[in-house]
């Protein structure tokens, strides 16, 4: 019989363990493909943009993501209009993460915000075909968002089990 992930009130924070599912392998693979794609546009060997499989990555990011974070909003306290709101139970959840995780999701985000940054300036102004270098720095714009919305689901799916619940939630289920 497996044990079962949601917190009771008398039950320890959970130990880090990797927990791979059907999302996370999506969302791994996504980020695979993704890091080959935005690290071949260093090496000036990487698709076009007009590639399907640039689309294709594109639109990928979505259900991965969406998933991610409609998981994720039971870990959020209740939003109240005029009243005031729960807190959320961030340090529950986090508990499910090893340590390296967060430096990993830091550099990650910092990266891809440097990223887009650099690649902003680069990218075409003209509504015409661009050219080889634009189209390279198009790919490696879009590609550094990709890694990013692609580990946050792979990270999550693979530590949080899809059964896990804050504390004080169990009994109100």
């Amino acid at each position: 019989m497996e044990k079962s992930s949601v917190l009771t009130e008398s039950s320890p924070l959970p130990t880090p363990a990797w927990r791979p599912t059907l999302l996370t392998l999506y969302s791994a693979s996504g980020l695979a493909i993704a890091a080959v794609v935005h690290f071949g546009s260093y090496l000036g060997t990487t698709i076009q943009p007009t590639n399907p499989l640039f689309f294709a990555l594109h639109l990928g990011v979505f259900p991965a993501f969406g998933l991610c974070v409609f998981r994720s909003q039971r870990w959020q306290g209740k939003r109240r209009l005029f009243s005031e709101s729960e807190p959320g139970h961030m340090e529950e959840l986090m508990a499910y993460f090893p340590r390296w995780v967060f430096t990993v999701a830091a550099l990650l985000f910092a990266y891809t915000f440097a990223n887009f940054w650099l690649s902003f300036g680069h990218l075409s102004t003209n509504h015409g075909t661009p050219s080889p270098h634009e189209a390279l720095m198009t790919v490696r714009a879009f590609s550094g968002h990709w890694l990013l919305f692609y580990a946050f689901p792979t990270l999550y799916s693979g530590f949080v089990p899809a059964d896990a619940h804050p504390r004080d939630r169990v009994t109100a289920r």
